[in-house]
């Protein structure tokens, strides 16, 4: 979703004129960005970062996250999420497991290890502000384009029509239920057969 199809919505939502957008432009602003907050924190987006290592290092080495993934100065990097997997120099492809973390953000692993490397984590996403086109894609995960508009019109809405901002969250926490279920029902799971 991008940020003019959020603001369509959002004036479709309140049954407003275009004029109201340019009325209601930073609560619709402040809106939409919390509402992105609150959804990433319960259906987080996710991003991956790539580096490679040739494996003629000694010691350690220290990947800071926070640092590697900043955009423009803005940290994006929340936490890990999922195994790094590494493409080995003989092409195969796995889970790489052999590294440590400090402080909630920094990958360590031996610097002798080569291959490409992938290290998945959770993204902030970038806020929207006056400077922002209505081109711009939204940071936040595809399966909550739906939820987005509703959670937003749900704050933008609440000082002028309590009844109708609480209808509006009311099918925003709905949707994002179904979601959670859906993911739930999605997670791996192992089943061990036979043993000692």
């Amino acid at each position: 979703m991008n940020w003019g199809e959020l603001k369509n919505e959002v004036r479709d939502l309140g049954f407003e004129e275009n004029e109201s957008l340019e009325e209601y432009r930073d609560i619709l602003l402040s809106a939409a960005n919390r509402a992105m907050g609150m959804i990433n924190a319960t259906i987080p987006l996710t991003a991956r970062y790539d580096f490679t290592q040739d494996g003629t290092e000694s010691g350690l080495k220290r990947y800071d996250m926070a640092e590697l993934t900043k955009e423009d100065g803005r940290r994006t990097f929340l936490s890990f999420t999922n195994t790094p997997v590494r493409i080995g120099m003989d092409g195969t492809y796995g889970s790489f497991n052999d590294f440590e973390i400090e402080m909630g953000r920094v990958l360590i692993m031996d610097g002798a290890e080569a291959g490409d490397f992938s290290v998945f984590y959770k993204k902030t996403p970038a806020m929207v502000t006056s400077a922002t086109t209505d081109d711009a894609l939204l940071d936040i995960d595809p399966r909550m384009d739906y939820a987005l508009p509703l959670l937003t019109a749900h704050f933008v809405w609440l000082d002028d029509d309590e009844r109708k901002a609480t209808h509006y969250y009311n099918l925003y926490d709905q949707f994002k239920s179904e979601i959670l279920a859906e993911m739930e029902d999605k997670k791996i799971r192992a089943r061990i057969i036979g043993g000692i």
